[in-house]
């Protein structure tokens, strides 16, 4: 049987760490010293004027490249966020302490995933579905990252280890190694969009210097040449078993989450989407909790899967949401931080002062 395991940043948020782009941002605006390229002072100004919106930092980005937007203007825009990017998620990165119980448990919960599901018969019927693919053979679990940081590795695999072998229910488990299809902070970052479609400036698009920052796929197959594009959707259309954790299904990775539905649809296999969220649901509120599930299924679903009525998209049977599972509430130690803290409009202005000196100064 073959398990696959796609992780998004709320993995990273549930260890502790502080991996939202939100953060990033304000670490981004404080970071900076007045800087004399003014195409990189006046995004920081609207990211600061404007910093709710931007905290879908990659759809946002598509948007900013509009009409008006010059060629020398996103490049160095977009090459200076990657590099304050790989910067702050290797910083918090290395806040993780790995353990050998940390390792276990991780391990562990993914073998033994029917085991995190909340209610009884969800966890019948995931375990008597994986049962059917009982042999002598070990089952595979692969897993694709789409965050930047290497904690998964970290905490989960030895250093150098490319493959773990492990026995959990007197069943085998191979783990290999996590795909980063969206990059590390060592060896290039995927920061952009899905396709030309979500970007604004149709004619810039077309550049190749410009499409091999914002456009993912580019970047991966263009750019770096990891392969990891092709090994990502390997996993998908091997997988019997798929279980999507920590993220809010973007339309930047729209052609993931399509290829996933159309997987479900096709040859009926499993998914299973654990979803986060901030309510709790308790008592006599399990229809409420209902809703919520089939509101966040669906859309998901509507990637790959079109209502031929005008209604609601219809959610397959194979496709199983689970609401605030603990699979990956894995306790370990993480370093402080000192918190991030916006700007005020003081040092904003002063900022913007000092570049516009600098600036005359070299004139």
């Amino acid at each position: 049987m073959n398990i696959l395991f796609i992780l998004g940043n709320g993995f990273d948020l549930s260890l502790g760490l502080d991996t939202s782009y939100k953060s990033f941002l304000k670490h981004y605006l404080n970071s900076h010293q007045p800087n004399t390229d003014p195409f990189i002072e006046d995004f920081q100004k609207e990211v600061w004027k404007n910093l709710d919106t931007w905290t879908d930092l990659e759809t946002h980005l598509g948007q900013w490249l509009d009409d008006n937007m010059s060629r020398d203007r996103a490049i160095a825009v977009h090459d200076d966020l990657v590099n304050e990017l790989a910067l702050y998620m290797k910083n918090e990165q290395e806040r993780i302490k790995p353990s050998a119980k940390a390792r276990e448990q991780i391990l562990s919960n993914m073998a033994n995933v029917s085991q995190h599901l909340r209610r009884n018969l969800d966890k019948r019927d995931i375990t008597n579905y994986i049962t059917k693919f009982v042999n002598n053979t070990p089952h595979i679990i692969n897993t694709i990252t789409l965050n930047y940081t290497d904690t998964f590795e970290r905490l989960a695999l030895q250093e150098g280890e490319n493959v773990f072998l492990c026995n959990d229910n007197k069943i085998n488990f191979k783990f290999n190694r996590p795909i980063h299809l969206h990059g590390t902070v060592d060896e290039g970052i995927v920061l952009g969009v899905n396709d030309e479609a979500q970007v604004r400036n149709k004619q810039l698009v077309k550049e190749g210097s410009i499409r091999n920052r914002f456009i993912k796929t580019s970047t991966i197959n263009n750019v770096y040449r990891t392969g990891f594009e092709d090994r990502a959707i390997n996993a998908i259309d091997s997988a019997h078993l798929i279980c999507v954790y920590g993220t809010s299904f973007g339309k930047t990775d729209k052609r993931i989450w399509e290829r996933i539905v159309n997987r479900v649809t096709k040859n009926n296999i499993q998914v299973i989407l654990f979803h986060y969220g901030k309510e709790t649901f308790g008592g006599n509120q399990g229809p409420k909790e209902v809703d919520k599930i089939e509101s966040l299924n669906r859309q998901f679903v509507s990637y790959g899967i079109v209502s031929v009525t005008g209604g609601l998209v219809p959610i397959p049977a194979g496709v199983l949401g689970v609401y605030d599972s603990d699979i990956f509430k894995i306790k370990v130690e993480v370093t402080e931080q000192k918190p991030v803290r916006m700007p005020d409009e003081a040092e904003m202005l002063s900022r913007t002062l000092k570049t516009m000196e600098d600036t005359l100064m070299v004139k």
